[in-house]
C-alpha cells in the first residue's frame, strides 16, 4: 500500500491562480491545504500567469503565514501550463483579469473557473483580491485575511463537489 496513489483524489484538485505565484495564490493554496484537512479528497495547487519559474515565496508571504503555523517556504512559483489546467478540476483566480488572461489562454475551461471572492458570505460583489507584492505588511495582512474568510465557504462547495460526483457515479440526486 505505501507508495500507491489513490487515482480519485488526484482527479480533486483546485488550483489557485495570481499573477505571480509569490503571494496570493500561494498563500490561497497553503491556507486551503489548512482548511481541507487530511483526508479530504482533494489537493490545492497554485500556478500565475505570468511566473518566472521557481521562486520562493514573497518574504512577507512566508511571514505572516508562518505567524499562522503555515511553512511557506516550500513553496516554488510554477507558471500557468496545459498540463496544470487539465489536472484541476476547480480553478480559482484571485482577480477578474485573472479570469479573462486564463481564458483567452484556455477558453475551453470556462465552467471550471470561478473568482475565489465567488465564495463566502459577500459572494454577489465579486471582487479582486488586492496584490500585495512590494507592499506593506499591512497590505499582506489584508490579502490574507481576504482570503481567509473566502475559504470556508470555498472547502464547503469542493465538499459539496465530492458529494455530487458520488450521487452521480451512483445514480442518485
Amino acid at each position: 500500500m505505501g507508495g500507491t496513489r489513490n487515482p480519485v483524489l488526484s482527479l480533486n484538485r483546485v488550483l489557485f491562480v495570481c499573477t505571480g505565484n509569490t503571494c496570493r495564490s500561494p498563500m490561497a493554496e497553503y491556507l486551503c491545504r489548512q482548511w481541507l484537512g487530511a483526508g479530504s479528497g482533494w489537493e490545492a495547487a497554485s500556478a500565475g500567469l505570468a511566473a518566472a519559474p521557481n521562486q520562493p515565496a514573497s518574504r512577507p508571504a512566508i511571514d505572516l503565514l508562518a505567524r499562522h503555523g503555515i511553512d511557506l517556504r516550500p513553496h516554488r512559483s510554477r507558471i500557468l501550463t496545459r498540463e496544470e489546467v487539465d489536472r484541476a478540476r476547480l480553478i480559482v483566480v484571485m482577480t477578474g483579469m485573472h479570469r479573462e488572461a486564463l481564458l483567452q489562454r484556455f477558453p475551453e475551461v470556462a465552467d471550471r473557473v470561478q473568482l475565489l471572492s465567488a465564495f463566502g458570505p459577500s459572494a454577489g460583489a465579486r471582487r479582486d483580491i488586492e496584490d500585495p507584492i512590494g507592499g506593506s505588511a499591512r497590505a499582506y495582512q489584508r490579502t490574507f485575511d481576504d482570503i481567509n474568510a473566502l475559504l470556508p465557504d470555498l472547502v464547503l462547495y469542493l465538499h459539496q463537489m465530492i458529494g455530487a460526483k458520488g450521487r452521480e457515479k451512483r445514480g442518485t440526486t
